[in-house]
């Protein structure tokens, strides 16, 4: 089911143009202050080590200990400015432990961090030439690749990681928000409907519906979000704006 799903996501996504290309913005207030999901570069800060959930390798506790000293310690050095050490740390630790993906998608980040995006990307090729068909590794692929305006890539990427980790809303929510910059509302809301099916209390993923559907004037699916986002957030002045304007 997963590989027919990825299938015809790649089947949409083939005829994409780079001038197709285009970050969507919302009017209300909640989305004033977005950046587009699917350009975020990584903030470069240490991650807890069983931070991404996909990675199936476990780990003993010592490890994770020095995993997490690794990781401050390149935090530490990117804002001493002293890159060739956090490359260092990093390409040790995937030498140590060449299952992490983690570690792959830091070293990517760092990279992406100094505008070196093709090796980010290489970077994350690699990582899936070790570890397979992992969700993380292909979300971080698809925001290189949006920064390289490769757009019909990144989108397949976004694919393969929503529909491999359906559990993750993020990743799909990302997914829907980069396919709605490439004009296809529609599919971005049947992407971003499934995922609120599975998690029916995410603001993210509701207020992405919800601009999204006033978007193409579905009214009366704007409504039914602006509900639900009032009952879980009843403060929300762009749901009770739009509520009272219909």
């Amino acid at each position: 089911m997963i590989n027919k799903f990825i299938i015809f996501f790649i089947c949409l996504t083939t005829a994409v143009f780079a001038d197709d290309f285009k970050c969507q913005h919302y009017e209300f207030d909640e989305t004033n202050n977005w950046l587009c999901a699917h350009l975020e570069r990584g903030t470069f800060q240490a991650l807890a080590p069983d931070v991404l959930l996909s990675n199936k390798i476990p780990i003993d506790n010592d490890t994770i200990k020095k995993i997490e000293i690794v990781f401050s310690q390149a935090e530490l050095s990117y804002e001493e400015g002293n890159y060739a050490k956090v490359e260092q740390d990093y390409r040790q630790l995937i030498k140590e432990q060449t299952h992490y993906a983690p570690a792959w998608i830091k070293q990517a980040q760092f990279y992406s961090d100094l505008n070196r995006e093709h090796d980010a990307l290489q970077t994350l090729h690699q990582a899936l030439e070790v570890i397979a068909d992992n969700a993380d590794i292909y979300h971080e692929m698809g925001l290189v690749q949006v920064r390289l305006r490769s757009f019909s890539k990144a989108v397949t990427s976004l694919a393969k990681a929503a529909v491999k980790a359906p559990d993750n809303s993020h990743y799909s929510y990302v997914y829907g928000i980069a396919l709605n910059s490439f004009q296809r509302p529609y599919k971005a809301l049947d992407v971003l409907q499934q995922a609120h099916y599975r998690h029916p209390d995410n603001m993210e993923v509701l207020l992405a519906l919800f601009a999204i559907s006033q978007d193409i004037n579905e009214q009366t699916k704007a409504l039914i979000f602006a509900q639900k986002i009032l009952l879980i957030k009843p403060d929300n002045d762009s749901a009770k704006r739009y509520m009272l304007k219909f």
